[in-house]
């Protein structure tokens, strides 16, 4: 059957920039600029544009920074460190759990750092799995889905900073 004003190549190519080009994750990987009372090495670090995640109770904001010896996700929301299934997945990869926390807005991952450089470089998006304050009621973890188009590039670049 065909549908009047039905554009198939139309239909094709939305259907080829939805798969390149998914929604509700971010994209820029980007190094980040000294911010005023940094300590020396600061600025190398690479971060992304920022992205809504819902806490289970409202929406916050997160991002993603990588260091030259870990990666860390930043929150707007208290995070919470009473549970084991805090983690990071790339693509169809076994989770990663999160080594520890930095204060209550930050997750580090840290001890397997070289083999998640390795996940980022091969993979297309990474999913963080995090648990927000407070603990009850419960409301699980809740996903924050980054973007790593771009991160190889990036990476190189980070490579090559040298603290100041």
């Amino acid at each position: 059957m065909i549908i009047p004003g039905f554009d198939r190549a139309a239909c094709g190519l939305c259907c080829i920039v939805a798969t390149l080009f998914p929604l509700a994750v971010a994209a820029d990987w980007t190094q980040r600029a000294p911010l005023p009372g940094d300590r020396p090495g600061m600025r190398c670090i690479l971060q992304t544009g920022p992205i809504d995640v819902f806490d289970g109770y409202q929406t916050t904001q997160a991002h993603v920074e990588v260091s030259p010896t870990k990666v860390t996700v930043r929150t707007t929301a208290v995070l919470d460190p009473g549970f084991n299934d805090v983690g990071l997945t790339v693509g169809n990869r076994p989770m990663v759990p999160a080594d520890r926390y930095d204060g209550q807005r930050a997750v580090i991952f840290e001890k397997d750092y070289a083999g998640i450089v390795e996940q980022f470089k091969l993979g297309r998006e990474v999913r963080f799995a995090l648990r927000f304050w407070p603990t009850w009621p419960a409301t699980g973890t809740h996903d924050g889905v980054f973007s790593l188009m771009g991160f190889s590039a990036a990476y190189e670049e980070l490579r090559k900073c040298r603290p100041e």
